[in-house]
């Protein structure tokens, strides 16, 4: 994509001169200096400038230039939540998710940043999420220049409503005997 490779790439080059024959067959790789071409170069993570030349016994030079775009990993997201932790994975306050993706050094850069919840249309990630009472799904997602991309899930609970209570009595204030008091408890 972009005209990356997200794969190492092997470049390799033949020279040939029918009538005097080859003198020299030099490459550079990344502007060094010129060494004698013998087989082939692995291009690793990065931008690189390629340079090919053969001269011939009579002096003739060809010279072939070439940039390849090398980047074959995958971008990286980081990320935390804020909150009070209740019990058994809640949240009892709102949850603050801060996130950040970035590409490795040599890659070819973050093309998106987007994250999708609770199964909406993938949004640019922007600025923190706020999420309040509920079960949360939560995806984020980076891609590089390369097309090269990943994603990760989370569930998010967060319950900030405390369980409702009732107790019905129409006993009167002071009581010498046994009683049953019936009641129920809620939460939604």
């Amino acid at each position: 994509m972009n005209n990356w490779y997200t794969t190492s790439l092997t470049a390799t080059a033949s020279a040939n001169d029918d009538t005097s024959g080859i003198d020299k067959f030099e490459y550079s790789l990344d502007n060094s200096s010129e060494k004698n071409y013998t087989g082939p170069l692995i291009l690793a993570d990065g931008t690189h400038y390629l340079s090919f030349w053969a001269q011939d016994e009579a002096g003739l030079v060809t010279q072939v230039d070439h940039t390849y775009q090398v980047d074959t990993r995958a971008p990286q997201i980081a990320g935390s939540l804020s909150g009070i932790m209740g019990m058994n994975g809640w949240y009892t306050s709102e949850v603050a998710l801060s996130a950040s993706a970035s590409d490795p050094v040599l890659g070819s850069g973050l093309d998106t940043f987007t994250y999708t919840l609770d199964g909406s249309g993938e949004s640019p990630y922007t600025e923190q999420l706020t999420l309040s009472n509920g079960r949360h799904a939560v995806q984020l997602k980076a891609q590089d220049r390369a097309g090269l991309s990943y994603s990760i899930e989370q569930t998010i609970q967060v319950d900030t409503i405390a369980p409702s209570l009732k107790i019905e009595s129409t006993l009167p204030n002071w009581i010498k005997d046994e009683i049953t008091i019936n009641g129920s408890a809620e939460d939604n």
